[in-house]
């Protein structure tokens, strides 16, 4: 998921029109802030004191008035005191195509099936060629992978939405199932067409994607692992052979679904728990609290 870029806003008012501009905003502030504190800098303004209404219902408020005066309402608590800034209303970028998510949408289900017949599948390449129906081998592999991946961003876009964010569809970004990329995606992005205004909104919206990813990701595991195999531990492994690595929820899905291993026996996962097996991963990737990945998002609405 990542922030916005949109257009340069319109030519701004001179400094001196904010001084007449300022009891305008003020008054529409009446029942909303009880303004003890303002602040011009710029082409901005900022008015700081107690809000008399909840932090959602003061946007809502806020939005539709400010707007006429080419204004966006921003809000945000320092040290106590309740602060709501104007900044210069910037244009929302260029109306996406629905048609552009539709077609990597579809791209993405073509790579992940190769993926999964391929790489997972065992099926060559050229037999792919000359019988395409043997791509439907990587199916299991490719529901599951999407299925995981399509509902952890339709999470960030229902929140989204549900806060009256100009949130995108998802892009998906397929890729050939080649070394590296094994699995035919490299996920999927969200833009945001306008500024986030409050915390609250951000982190719901960042929160709501790995949780929704997760709570698919568990039961598909669960499937996996019942179609999956019990085998013993070869002593030299001959053909492709990864060994994923076990946290404590795997260990605690597998402990539950196939009870204890016998000694010196191991589980071949098969291709639906190997999907679900990298959404966790993505799942855990996408916590990590750095620049635009939702455990950054989370971060910086928390204490940014």
């Amino acid at each position: 998921m990542r922030f916005w870029s949109g257009r340069p806003p319109e030519p701004l008012a001179p400094a001196e029109d904010l001084l007449l501009l300022e009891p305008l905003l003020r008054g529409q502030l009446e029942d909303v802030l009880a303004v003890e504190q303002r602040q011009i800098w710029g082409h901005s303004l900022a008015f700081g004191g107690r809000l008399r209404v909840t932090p959602p219902r003061a946007l809502e408020l806020l939005d539709g008035r400010f707007a006429p005066h080419g204004y966006t309402p921003f809000l945000r608590e320092e040290r106590g005191t309740a602060w709501v800034y104007a900044l210069p209303r910037a244009e929302l970028s260029d109306r996406p195509n629905p048609l552009v998510n539709l077609g990597l949408f579809l791209a993405t289900v073509l790579t992940t099936l190769l993926a999964g017949a391929v790489s997972l599948g065992g099926v060559p390449l050229t037999e792919l060629l000359s019988a395409p129906s043997r791509l439907l081998a990587g199916a299991p592999f490719s529901a599951s992978l999407l299925a995981i991946l399509v509902v952890h961003e339709f999470g960030h876009y229902t929140f989204g939405r549900r806060h009256g964010m100009p949130i995108t569809l998802p892009y998906f970004i397929p890729v050939p199932p080649v070394p590296p990329f094994l699995l035919g995606t490299l996920g999927a992005v969200i833009r945001l067409r306008g500024p986030v205004r409050d915390r609250r909104s951000l982190f719901d919206m960042a929160v709501a994607g790995p949780l929704a990813g997760l709570a698919v990701a568990i039961p598909i595991y669960a499937v996996g692992l019942q179609l999956s195999s019990i085998v013993r531990i070869p002593l030299q492994a001959e053909g492709l052979y990864i060994e994923f690595g076990d946290a404590l929820l795997t260990r605690l899905i597998g402990w539950l679904v196939l009870g204890p291993l016998p000694p010196g026996h191991d589980v071949q996962l098969h291709p639906v728990g190997v999907a679900a097996w990298f959404g966790f991963f993505v799942t855990v990737l996408n916590l990590i609290p750095a620049g635009q990945l939702d455990g950054g998002h989370m971060v910086y609405a928390l204490f940014g």
